[in-house]
């Protein structure tokens, strides 16, 4: 069954919904909760006839449905996955791993192991939950093939290859038409918005069973195109629109959406420890508030001991108790 269109609601005709559509009404949803003076105003039409537009998108436009905390409860527990980080209190830190149909956030300095922990979630992803996997790059090569085959052998587990695909590595190859063609770099929010919708039409179009994206990092577009304390507003708008596109996608397909997202120092009398007060790492996300408002799990990395292996993961502003574990990250990966 097709979505309806503004061109369904009754008395909607190709001038009316060009005139809606210029004004940002693009779908029944939007009219429906419109008042009839608002619409009356907007097409210089009776306010009856508004009325029955109204009316009619509110008919067609998807209902709203209501569930009980039980109900929620059942579902996900029925349907939410968890891809294991290797480390035992890693997992009991987030209630069994990476999950499913939310959107996780790991933040540190450099070095701290934010690619790191997304090989290792990869790999679990591929061998454990037999899913697809999608790596959108942003920053020069910091996936690695290799890494997830060495992961994959130290833990004794198979995994193919072909089952995970990357958006940002520059290649060149032919396409069915025998074209030589490039993928381009992630380098820009309009290029990561691009990225993600292809990731959308990959899973919904051509039916793939993608379990987990990694997008390593999310910061670099955004830090690169709009760094001005002028482009604040650009920032938190485009930032809205993809976290609400990201919402949707994880929710409707049960995706895990790992996001690496990187920090800015503080400068401010005790700024370092401010900062260690909110993220748990004397460093501030960096991104804003519609960032770290948007991200349900925050882990804060940080590196300990560098001849001991040893790294630290906190949890904060998420539903679970703040927390700080160790685990050690060598050849083999994450682990205890």
């Amino acid at each position: 069954m097709s979505e309806p269109t503004l061109l369904s609601i009754e008395g909607v005709g190709p001038t009316t919904a060009k005139k809606l559509q210029d004004s940002g009404i693009t779908d029944p949803s939007q009219l429906s909760i419109m008042r009839p003076e608002e619409l009356k105003n907007l097409l210089l039409c009776s306010r009856k006839k508004a009325a029955v537009m109204i009316n009619s998108a509110k008919a067609i436009a998807p209902s709203i449905l209501l569930s009980t905390a039980k109900e929620i409860l059942e579902y996900r527990n029925e349907n939410i996955q968890y891809i294991s980080t290797s480390s035992s209190k890693l997992d009991r830190l987030l209630e069994g791993g990476i999950p499913t149909g939310v959107i996780t956030g790991l933040t540190g300095q450099f070095s701290s192991g934010k690619t790191q922990i997304g090989h290792e979630v990869v790999v679990n992803c591929l061998a454990d939950l037999k899913r697809e996997v999608v790596w959108v790059q942003t920053e020069s090569r910091t996936f690695k093939p290799e890494r997830l085959l060495e992961i994959a052998k130290a833990k004794g587990k198979e995994i193919d290859l072909d089952k995970v695909i990357v958006i940002g590595e520059f290649i060149r190859k032919k396409n069915e038409h025998g074209d030589i063609i490039e993928s381009p770099l992630i380098d820009t929010p309009t290029a990561l918005m691009r990225a993600l919708k292809r990731i959308g039409f990959f899973i919904e179009h051509e039916n793939h069973d993608v379990g987990l994206i990694v997008i390593d990092s999310y910061s670099a577009p955004f830090r690169s195109f709009l760094s001005g304390r002028e482009m604040l507003p650009d920032r938190s708008r485009e930032t809205g629109r993809q976290f609400g596109y990201f919402n949707e996608l994880v929710a409707k397909h049960n995706i895990a959406l790992l996001l690496t997202c990187q920090v800015m120092g503080n400068p401010v009398l005790h700024g370092a420890e401010m900062a260690r007060k909110k993220f748990a790492i004397p460093y501030i996300v960096w991104g804003g508030h519609m960032l770290t408002h948007s991200v349900t799990y925050w882990l804060g990395l940080y590196q300990v001991s560098s001849t001991e292996n040893l790294w630290s993961a906190t949890t904060f502003d998420c539903p679970l108790p703040r927390e700080t574990v160790n685990f050690r990250i060598d050849e083999s990966g994450i682990r205890d």
